[in-house]
C-alpha cells in the first residue's frame, strides 16, 4: 500500500478526520507530489480505505506527476507512477521539518485518545536540539497526553524538573542517568524530590541485554538509596516516607501508569515455568 499526497496531505489524509472531495475537479493541482510508504495490516487498510470511497479517484484527469491524496493498493501501474513522481526535486529542509512537526503533534493527540503514555528521549545521545525546554509548547497544548521525559533530560536535569513541576501530566524517567553520570543522577534525585511528586518519577534500564539491565538496576538502586538516606539523615524525610518513595520510583509508579504490566507478573502467582 502506498500513501500519496502533496502539501495538503496533513489535513486531508494523515489525520484521517476529513474525507476527500468526491469529484476530482475539486482536487487542488498546485502541490507537488510527496511519496511516503506506509505498512499497515489488511484490517487497518480496509478501515482507512473506507475514508476514500470513490474508487479510482486518484487517476481521474490528473497528470501522472500530480496525484490526489488517497490510499490505494500497490500495482505495477502505481509503482511506475511512484517512480515517476519520486523524480521530483528533493524536499526542502523546511518541508521536512513541517512534516515531522505535524506527525509528532498528531501522535501526541492519538496518545491521549487511546490512553497511551507518550515517551520522549531527551538530551543524552543527541545533544543538539534535545533540550526538554523545546517541548514546552507541545506539552502545554496537550494537557490530556501523559508525557514521559527519558534520561531526565540529561544534562538539562533542572529544566526537566521545572517542566514536571509546572505540568502535572509530565513524568520524569531517569533511565541511563545513573550509569552515565552517577553524581549528576544523585543531584537530579535530590532536586526532583524537592519539587516533583514522588509518584511522577521513574527509572529504567533501557538496555537490550541481561548484563546491562542488571548493572543499570544496581546503579539506580544504590544512587536512589543514597539520596533517600541523605534526606532522612538531614531530617528532610521520615524514614518510612523514604522507604515508600523508594518503592514508588522503583516499582509502583510504573504499575500505576502502565497497569497492563501487572499481567506480566509471575512471582506472586506461581513459579516461573521455563519456556
Amino acid at each position: 500500500m502506498i500513501l500519496l499526497g502533496g502539501e495538503e496531505v496533513g489535513d486531508l489524509l494523515l489525520l484521517g478526520h476529513k474525507r476527500l472531495p468526491p469529484q476530482s475537479a475539486a482536487v487542488p493541482k498546485c502541490h507537488p507530489v510527496r511519496v511516503l510508504r506506509l505498512r499497515v495490516s489488511q484490517q487497518k487498510f480496509g478501515e482507512m480505505q473506507g475514508l476514500f470511497p470513490h474508487e479510482g479517484m486518484i487517476e481521474q484527469a490528473i497528470p501522472a506527476t500530480w496525484w490526489h491524496c488517497g490510499f490505494h493498493r500497490e500495482t505495477p501501474r502505481s509503482r511506475g507512477k511512484c517512480r515517476q513522481a519520486s523524480s521530483n526535486p528533493p524536499l526542502k529542509a523546511e518541508d521536512i521539518r513541517a512534516f515531522e512537526d505535524f506527525i509528532f503533534w498528531q501522535l501526541t493527540a492519538l496518545s491521549a485518545r487511546y490512553g497511551l503514555p507518550f515517551q520522549i528521549h531527551t538530551g543524552d545521545a543527541r545533544i543538539e536540539g534535545s533540550n526538554p525546554m523545546l517541548l514546552v509548547d507541545l506539552i502545554h497544548a496537550n494537557p490530556q497526553t501523559k508525557f514521559i521525559l527519558f534520561h531526565g533530560g540529561y544534562p538539562w536535569i533542572s529544566e526537566t524538573e521545572a517542566i514536571a513541576m509546572r505540568y502535572s501530566h509530565v513524568w520524569v524517567d531517569s533511565c541511563w542517568l545513573p550509569t552515565i553520570n552517577y553524581s549528576m543522577a544523585k543531584r537530579a534525585y535530590h532536586e526532583w524530590l524537592d519539587v516533583i511528586p514522588s509518584n511522577r518519577i521513574f527509572w529504567g534500564a533501557d538496555r537490550n541485554h541481561a548484563e546491562g539491565i542488571y548493572g543499570a538496576t544496581e546503579f539506580t538502586r544504590r544512587c536512589l538509596a543514597e539520596v533517600l538516606a541523605e534526606k532522612a539523615d538531614r531530617g528532610d524525610l521520615h524514614e518510612d516516607y523514604a522507604l515508600r518513595i523508594g518503592k514508588q520510583i522503583l516499582r509502583e509508579n510504573a504499575f500505576a501508569l502502565f497497569p497492563q504490566l501487572t499481567t506480566k507478573l509471575w512471582k506472586d502467582k506461581s513459579k516461573l515455568t521455563p519456556p
